[in-house]
C-alpha cells in the first residue's frame, strides 16, 4: 500500500491523497505492466505519435512536474517528440451542474474528485485499430460477436451486455487506445472533499493517437457522462481544466513568460461543408530563442446540440472561456475558483476571456444542458492538439479525424450526401498502407551519453535499422555505430560532446526492402553550468533545502519571495565558491516569524543573472 500528499499549485489550497494497491494487468502486447486501482505510477502515457502526453484514470492529464506526485517525472505534453519541451502543468475535466437547487462542480484538477472504483478490474486498457474484438464500421467483421448489435461493448475488462463474454464486441481506434472509467462519489473523494456535493456520474473515458506524420500531433479524448444517482442534474456544463506552461521543465521560471488565448478555426469537410471549432491554447510568449515554438491546447469537437436552444446549445462551441491568474489572489479578482459555487460561476459565465499573460490558467466550458436525468448519458469530445505557432495545420488535422468517414450502410444511393448516410468519427482521412513504421523515436541525455529509444509497429518482419546523426546543425551522416539488429529499441550515443546539440533520424527497414525513417529527435549534453535545483523536499513542512551549483566563484544572493512580489527572508549574500551549496529555510520571515501555507519562490541571483523556482509550503 502506498500513499502520496500533494498540495496543489493553487492560491487556495486543497489536500489530495492518493491510495492504491498494485495489480498486473496485460497491454496490448501481452506484456505484464505494473497498474493500480488509481493509476498514479507514471505509466499511463500516449506515446505512439509525435506528442508524449501523461493521462490516468481519474480524468486528469498532465504530471504536475516538480511535484512529489509519483508521476512526475512523466512527460507532460512534450511535443515535439525527443524535444523536452513540454505545455502541460495539468489538466482535466469539470463537469458543473445544479443538484436540488445547489451549484456543484466535479472537477479532475485541480482537486482530484473523479475516481475509479476500489476494484482492481477498474484499471487502464490499452488497444489499437486491428485488435480482437475491436472491428468496426466499414469493417464487415464490425458487429464482432455476431448478436446483430456493433460496439455495444466498453474495452474495460467486464461483460457489459451479460452475454458471457468480455471485451468481445467494441471500437478499436487509432493506433493507440487507452480506456478508462471512474466516478465522482467514490468513498475516498467523499472523505477528501467534504465540502464537495458529488453529482453521482459516470464518465467513461477514451483516449487516441495515431503515428502517421500528417496526423500524430494530437491526442483525441471522448467522454461518455451518465447519470447513475437519483437526482435530476440541470443546467449542466462539462469543460476542461488548462494549467499550461510552455517550456523545458529543467528551464529556470519557464512558466513566467506564458500566454493563453483562444480562436476560433474554420474547417472544411468537403461535401459537408465547413464548421468553425474553438481551440484555447497556451504558448510561450518569445518562444525561448526558438526552443518552445508551439501553440498547445484544448479543441473542442463534439457535444449535443439542440437547433432550438432549448435542451442544449444551438451548435458545437465553446459557451464560456475564464482565465485565472494566481497572483490576483481571490476568485473575485481573477484569481483560481476556491469552491464550488465559484467554479460554476466560470463555467457559466457566458463570456470568453481575452488573452491572458504570465502564469495563467483557466476552463474552457460547453453548455448548458439543460437537465441529465438519472440513467442518461451526454458525450463530449475535444483534442489536445499541438501546432507550430500561427500554424493551425494540427488543428486541422484533429478536426478532420474527429469528423471521420461517411459510409453507406442501407444501400440506398438517394440517401445521405454523396450516397452516404452514416458517419464514423475519428478516422483520419485515407492513409496509405504502412507495412512497417517507428511509433516512437526518443533522444535524452543520460548523464555525459545521449540515450535513444524507439518503438515499431507493422505488418511485416524488421530487418534492421539505419541511425543517422547530426552534430551542430550539421550534415546528417550515418552514425558510425548505427547498424542496428532488429531486436533493437535502444542505442546508447557514447561519442557525444557536451554542449553540442546533435540530431538523431532512425531508419527501419523491412526484409521486404520497405524502408521508414523516423522524425528528428534531438538532444544536448549539458556542460557544468550555475544551475539552480528543485527544493527538496517539495512540497514541506517546516523546512526545505534549496541547492545550486555554481561554475566559478561568484558573489550569490538568495531570496524568498511570496507571489506578490513581497520579499519574505533573505537567505545568502556573499561571495561563494565554485561547487554545490545548500541552504535550508524554515518556513520563518526575516523577522522570524513563521510564514502561512502557499506558493513561495526562491530567486537566485549571480552577477547579472537571476533564476527563480517555486515551492509550496503545506501546514
Amino acid at each position: 500500500m502506498y500513499s502520496a500528499i500533494r498540495l496543489l499549485k493553487t492560491p487556495h489550497f486543497y489536500l489530495v491523497l492518493l491510495v492504491f494497491s498494485a495489480f498486473p494487468s496485460h497491454g496490448r502486447d501481452g506484456e505484464d505492466r505494473l497498474q493500480r486501482v488509481m493509476v498514479v505510477d507514471g505509466s499511463v502515457i500516449h506515446d505512439g505519435g509525435n506528442m508524449r502526453l501523461h493521462t490516468g484514470n481519474w480524468g486528469g492529464f498532465g504530471s504536475w512536474p516538480g511535484s512529489t506526485f509519483p508521476f512526475a517525472d512523466a512527460p507532460s505534453g512534450e511535443w515535439p517528440l525527443g524535444s523536452g519541451i513540454e505545455y502541460i502543468f495539468t489538466g482535466g475535466l469539470w463537469v458543473g451542474a445544479i443538484k436540488s437547487g445547489v451549484p456543484a462542480v466535479s472537477t479532475a484538477g485541480y482537486q482530484l474528485e473523479f475516481r475509479p472504483t476500489p476494484e482492481a478490474i477498474d484499471s487502464v486498457y490499452y488497444s489499437a485499430q486491428g485488435d480482437p474484438g475491436g472491428n468496426r464500421i466499414p469493417s464487415p467483421d464490425a458487429n464482432d460477436d455476431g448478436d446483430g448489435v456493433e460496439n455495444e461493448e466498453w474495452h474495460d475488462g467486464r461483460d457489459n451486455d451479460s452475454d458471457g463474454s468480455i471485451d468481445e464486441d467494441f471500437a478499436a481506434i487509432s493506433d493507440q487506445m487507452l480506456s478508462c472509467w471512474y466516478t465522482d462519489d467514490q468513498d475516498t473523494a467523499i472523505v477528501l472533499f467534504p465540502n464537495h456535493s458529488p453529482h453521482g456520474i459516470t464518465v467513461r473515458q477514451e483516449s487516441y493517437q495515431w503515428a502517421h506524420n500528417d496526423y500524430d500531433d494530437f491526442v483525441g479524448f471522448r467522454y461518455e457522462i451518465t447519470n447513475h444517482g437519483s437526482n435530476v442534474l440541470e443546467d449542466v456544463y462539462v469543460g476542461i481544466f488548462f494549467d499550461g506552461d510552455a517550456g523545458h521543465r529543467d528551464s529556470l521560471s519557464y512558466w513566467e513568460d506564458d500566454a493563453i488565448d483562444h480562436i476560433q478555426v474554420p474547417v472544411m469537410h468537403g461535401p459537408r461543408g465547413t464548421k468553425t471549432y474553438d481551440f484555447y491554447y497556451v504558448y510561450d510568449e518569445d518562444g525561448d530563442g526558438g526552443k518552445t515554438t508551439g501553440y498547445f491546447g484544448i479543441l473542442i469537437l463534439d457535444h449535443p446540440t439542440d437547433p432550438t436552444g432549448v435542451e442544449a446549445p444551438q451548435q458545437v462551441g465553446a459557451a464560456s472561456i475564464q482565465n485565472f491568474d494566481p497572483t490576483a489572489g481571490s476568485f473575485a479578482l481573477g484569481g483560481h475558483p476556491g469552491n464550488d459555487a465559484q467554479r460554476y460561476q466560470a463555467m457559466s459565465a457566458g463570456a470568453i476571456d481575452p488573452m491572458g499573460t504570465g502564469d495563467v490558467s483557466g476552463v474552457i466550458a460547453v453548455g448548458p444542458f439543460k437537465e441529465i436525468r438519472p440513467g442518461e448519458t451526454i458525450e463530449f469530445a475535444m483534442a489536445l492538439v499541438a501546432t507550430p505557432r500561427g500554424d493551425f495545420t494540427n488543428v486541422i488535422a484533429a478536426a478532420q479525424t474527429y469528423h471521420g468517414g461517411w459510409f453507406d450502410l442501407d444501400g440506398n444511393p438517394a440517401t445521405g450526401i454523396d450516397g452516404e448516410e452514416h458517419q464514423e468519427h475519428w478516422y483520419p482521412p485515407t492513409l496509405p498502407p504502412v507495412p512497417v513504421f517507428i511509433t516512437n523515436f526518443d533522444a535524452r541525455a543520460d548523464g555525459t551519453h545521449i540515450r535513444l529509444s524507439w518503438a515499431v509497429a507493422g505488418d511485416e518482419p524488421v530487418a534492421g535499422y539505419r541511425l543517422y546523426r547530426a552534430e551542430g546543425g550539421g550534415q546528417l551522416l550515418p552514425h558510425a555505430d548505427g547498424e542496428l539488429s532488429a531486436s533493437a529499441r535502444e542505442f546508447i550515443d557514447q561519442a557525444v560532446r557536451p554542449g553540442t546539440r546533435y540530431e538523431y533520424v532512425l531508419e527501419v527497414y523491412a526484409e521486404s526492402g520497405w524502408t521508414a525513417r523516423s522524425q528528428t529527435a534531438r538532444a544536448m549534453v549539458a556542460r557544468s553550468v550555475l544551475e539552480l535545483h528543485q527544493n527538496y523536499p517539495n512540497p514541506f513542512n517546516p523546512e526545505t533545502v534549496i541547492s545550486f551549483t555554481l561554475r566559478e566563484r561568484a558573489r550569490v544572493v538568495l531570496s524568498i519571495y511570496a507571489p506578490n512580489g513581497r520579499r519574505v527572508a533573505a537567505l545568502l549574500d556573499e561571495r561563494i565558491d565554485a561547487g554545490v551549496r545548500e541552504v535550508t529555510w524554515d518556513g520563518k520571515d526575516r523577522n522570524g516569524r513563521s510564514v502561512g501555507s502557499g506558493v513561495y519562490f526562491y530567486q537566485l541571483t549571480v552577477g547579472n543573472e537571476t533564476f527563480s523556482r517555486k515551492m509550496v509550503l503545506l501546514k
